[in-house]
């Protein structure tokens, strides 16, 4: 009842719903140093913020979304469509990197070290699960950073002309009933399929519709490659080698934690395993059909696959995320942290400059004592 009062309250306030997520999120970044335990408030305002961030979605992406999904959302509601496992496991991985940062903070500050361990090691053993789901599910294709389709529209810019058709959704009327318009949906796509006629007929009312006029249309609407594949193929399916890398790049967090747990988080061996494996993994991903040929003893006589869109921008996510090692101990302790202090004093005396500075300062001792701020 609550929640049903809350989703049309959502629908009909909508713009203000949307500014007060960004008013919340933009505290969650000045409030760290602020107060004690100004760092845990602002991480379980974060944690709540993520959390009704994804449900707002879930209620306002059919009403507000694009006619058309990019093509993340495309591929990601139709590994959700597979079926309840990899639904469920992609809200639940979703769920846990909202509030890992803030379960691991409660378990320090009011519990134990200890226990906090413990926790950082269940939340990753239920994250490589969830991500297993899901790699079986696609059938062995790459895992993207994000589980869930993205927000594709604009809370805060909703037009008041636009009210009707809330109103519409409010009040449970059907708006699956065409406008009178010669348009149709694709019953599998969920595209928006123009008539031909009414795009050409208005442009040439006298002289009727020439072959001209249909070749020119056709240019227009012509498919590119990405938009003729079927969503589930926006990201290929992975070749042994490529599904290798994908394993190391899962099992990484668990052996990072397995090598702390045993040498401690000072040594260098945890820091310098994770890297191989995950900097290995990368290597195989980049150049998987060179390692095909090698194993296989003879050249391929295909011409290499073009990586699609999906697949080069996790890539390079990946590959920004190397970065963070360099604020994992003992690398950060020993390179980092007093350069990292020594900057933040430099540009404290400097007007404007010493604001950002300072956000910064009150962010590092954030980083040198907690897991997941640097393990994401």
């Amino acid at each position: 009842m609550v929640l049903e009062a809350y989703k049309k309250f959502l629908l009909t306030h909508a713009p203000i719903v949307g500014s007060l997520e960004n008013l919340a999120e933009s505290v969650t970044y000045v409030l760290p140093g602020r107060f004690a335990h100004s760092e845990l408030v602002a991480e379980g305002l974060h944690s709540v913020v993520s959390l009704l961030t994804a449900y707002h979605d879930a209620v306002l992406s059919p009403v507000f979304g694009g006619k058309t999904p990019n093509k993340f959302n495309a591929y990601t509601r139709r590994l959700l469509a597979l079926g309840p496992a990899p639904r469920l496991a992609a809200y639940i991985a979703t769920l846990l990197n909202a509030v890992q940062v803030f379960a691991e903070m409660l378990a320090k500050d009011y519990v134990s070290e200890s226990f906090r361990w413990k926790v950082i090691a269940k939340l990753e053993l239920l994250k490589f699960v969830c991500r297993l789901v899901l790699f079986r599910a696609s059938k062995g294709r790459m895992l993207l950073g994000s589980h869930v389709p993205e927000r594709d529209y604009d809370m805060a810019s909703i037009q008041e002309d636009r009210q009707a058709k809330l109103k519409a959704v409010v009040n449970g009327e059907d708006l699956s009933v065409g406008d009178g318009s010669s348009s149709n949906i694709g019953k599998h796509s969920g595209k928006l399929i123009p008539s031909i006629l009414s795009d050409i007929v208005p442009k040439a009312p006298q002289s009727g519709v020439s072959e001209q006029d249909v070749a020119s249309f056709l240019n227009r609407k012509a498919a590119s490659v990405s938009e003729a594949l079927l969503p589930i193929d926006l990201v290929s399916q992975l070749e042994t080698p490529g599904v290798v890398a994908e394993w190391m790049h899962m099992l990484r967090p668990l052996v990072y934690l397995m090598a702390l747990r045993k040498y401690g988080t000072k040594s260098w061996n945890p820091w310098v395993l994770s890297l191989i494996l995950e900097a290995s993994s990368l290597g195989i991903h980049y150049n998987a059909q060179s390692i095909s040929e090698f194993i296989s003893g003879q050249p391929s006589t295909t011409k290499k696959p073009m990586r699609k869109f999906l697949e080069k921008d996790e890539l390079q996510r990946r590959l920004w995320l190397l970065g963070y090692y360099l604020l994992r101990d003992p690398c950060y302790s020993l390179f980092v942290k007093e350069r990292l202090d020594k900057f933040c004093e430099s540009m404290s005396k400097k007007p404007i400059i010493s604001l950002a500075s300072g956000l910064l300062a009150d962010y590092i001792p954030l980083w040198e004592n907690y897991y997941f701020l640097v393990n994401p």
